[in-house]
């Protein structure tokens, strides 16, 4: 008797740890490895608009001392560029490549604006070298801002094995938690599901709030703000998933533990 009770314990507390994970599992499915999710929040929050000023911000810093002005980058790339290449940039992240944006394009038209100027303003320059230094730093600033200055590179091949199978994780988590469900009822005459599902819940919602006491989202700065934001958005809406899932199961799991419990107190009447 002893040795079924231990038996019908240790195999809910699986079956809630297997809950738990296929959660968490679902949950960096629908956001941090859904690509649609990610360009979805990045049109919604302007994302590559918010780019693209801030590519224009880095050149002109970037052009102040250099006795130019700001007209050798006017019209040398749009807002539709930047979005396109951004989107380049998403694409090889989730297809585990990193990203080396030819922007030869780019190179030439600010050379020509540079000519334009200094034939305007009857100058000449000596140090081509010097000119060809100044455009690639240029470009630099676009490639930067574009590619969260390569800073994401050493963690590409990491995320691309995880969401190459997180839906196979899914998957198999969901079977193997059936199978036991299944096997536990037919041979240990399991019957505390729903005691599982509560314990689930409370496993989550555990998570959530350890977690999130030790991380303050909203004043995170991660590589650039612009970054930051959307991440801090992410983190948020994981933290809002685990706390309507957690309540949801903890709910759940007090509403058919009550019926359970009624039901037996009617058997024994």
């Amino acid at each position: 008797m002893k040795t079924k009770i231990i038996v019908n314990y240790l195999i809910g507390f699986i079956i809630s740890v297997l809950i738990s994970i296929t959660a968490l599992s679902l949950i960096a499915k629908l956001t941090v490895f859904n690509k649609d999710y990610i360009i979805n929040l990045l049109e919604k929050e302007n994302y590559f608009e918010k780019i693209y000023n801030e590519i224009l911000e880095e050149m002109e810093s970037d052009i102040m001392p250099s006795g130019f002005t700001n007209d050798i980058i006017k019209d040398t790339f749009t807002k539709d560029e930047v979005k396109e290449d951004i989107k380049t940039f998403i694409d090889n992240v989730y297809q585990g490549n990193k990203t080396t944006l030819d922007k030869e394009l780019l190179k030439d038209k600010i050379k020509k604006n540079i000519d334009d100027f200094l034939l305007k303003s009857n100058l000449k320059i000596t140090d081509k070298n010097g000119v060809n230094t100044f455009i690639n730093d240029l470009v630099k600033d676009y490639q930067d801002e574009v590619c969260l200055y390569s800073y994401t590179d050493g963690l590409i091949n990491t995320f691309y094995k995880i969401y190459h199978i997180i839906n196979k994780v899914v998957i198999v988590l969901l079977i193997v938690l059936f199978v036991l469900i299944f096997l536990a009822k037919l041979l240990f005459k399991y019957n505390y599901l729903s005691s599982s599902i509560l314990a689930s819940g409370l496993i989550i919602l555990f998570i959530r709030i350890f977690i999130y006491e030790r991380i303050d989202a909203d004043y995170l700065l991660v590589i650039t703000e612009n970054f930051s934001n959307i991440l801090t958005l992410i983190i948020n809406t994981i933290g809002n998933y685990l706390l309507s899932i957690g309540i949801g199961l903890v709910v759940f799991g007090v509403i058919t533990t009550c019926q359970v419990f009624l039901k037996k107190c009617q058997n024994k009447r």
